[in-house]
């Protein structure tokens, strides 16, 4: 990120008034070891208590009920899992606050693992382990330099592009709570949660409307394959996917006691698990619902209400 002078001078007098002990931090080690170190040094900053676990479900548990501010996960012994809470609290799945500050902690990775660590979310990475300065450091950052969210169908969390794809458009960025910015600077917990719901409704709107969009495009794609029998790999793919976007705004309807879009998502997985078990010959019946379904999605996205404050 580049920053003008007056930008950096004001960010840096300002990281001075960050008051660390005031964080709320639970530490994620999933069968990793030097959770007794990682106490310590954060006990020598003040920080009360942190939260320490191996245990997932108790990990999923305790973000909430501490009203948690950061989040460092140990990825070096459970990989798979550590990425599963990230991408959970990104995805409202765990917890009530997606804009949870997340630091991942892992050695070294291939390619292929730092994408998908990447993926889900985290706000940071500490290469090679946690070190206090390195906590230090990079949390007083984070409190006045916190990237921008985007939220589209296949991921949430801190941008990681400056620029779109070629032939594509870039997805809208939107700024998020920042909990080590307000703990820090002393905000009051109850305020900065109103804040975190408020913003939390909106991005459940942002993730609906990207999730309907990508199952726009791929029954648009699905279709004429579908009517002439033809199956290809491409084919079978965009069918899974397919089927995995409408298990989401299942699951996120689900959490909004939303009625008409859970029976709606329960008839769309319907007809997609019947397309993708009996792909030849096609179904006249699912060929004409596919379309009506895809309405039927936009219908139900439009009748939700604003956030307030949200346009």
């Amino acid at each position: 990120m580049i920053r003008d002078e007056d930008e950096t001078s004001e960010a840096e007098h300002g990281a001075d008034r960050i008051d660390l002990s005031k964080l709320s931090v639970v530490v994620g080690q999933l069968g990793a070891f030097g959770g007794d170190e990682i106490e310590r040094q954060l006990s020598i900053l003040g920080i009360e208590r942190p939260r320490i676990s191996h245990d997932y479900e108790r990990i999923c548990r305790t973000v909430d009920h501490d009203r948690a501010d950061v989040l460092l996960c140990d990825m070096t012994k459970n990989r798979a899992r550590a990425q599963d809470l990230m991408r959970g609290i990104r995805n409202q799945e765990i917890g009530s606050n997606p804009f949870l500050v997340t630091i991942a902690l892992t050695g070294p990775m291939t390619k292929d693992e730092i994408n998908a660590m990447i993926d889900a979310g985290p706000d940071d990475v500490f290469m090679g382990g946690f070190t206090r300065d390195a906590f230090v450091r990079r949390v007083r950052d984070l409190a006045f330099h916190r990237r921008k969210f985007v939220a589209v169908s296949s991921y949430v969390g801190p941008t990681r592009r400056s620029a779109a794809r070629p032939g594509r458009s870039s997805a809208e960025e939107f700024a998020v709570p920042n909990p080590v910015h307000s703990t820090g600077m002393g905000v009051d917990k109850d305020v900065l949660w109103q804040e975190i719901a408020v913003a939390s409704m909106a991005l459940n709107r942002r993730k609906l409307e990207a999730d309907v969009a990508m199952i726009r495009a791929l029954v648009s794609e699905i279709i004429p394959d579908y009517q002439v029998s033809i199956s290809t790999d491409d084919t079978t793919r965009r069918v899974a996917l397919l089927l995995t976007s409408i298990e989401a705004v299942h699951r996120r309807a689900r959490r909004l006691g939303d009625d008409n879009l859970v029976s709606l998502c329960e008839l769309a997985g319907s007809v997609v698990k019947d397309i993708k078990e009996r792909p030849k010959p096609p179904n006249v019946r699912h060929l004409r619902a596919m379309p009506q379904l895809v309405v039927g999605f936009e219908t139900a996205l439009h009748a939700l209400p604003h956030p307030t404050g949200t346009s």
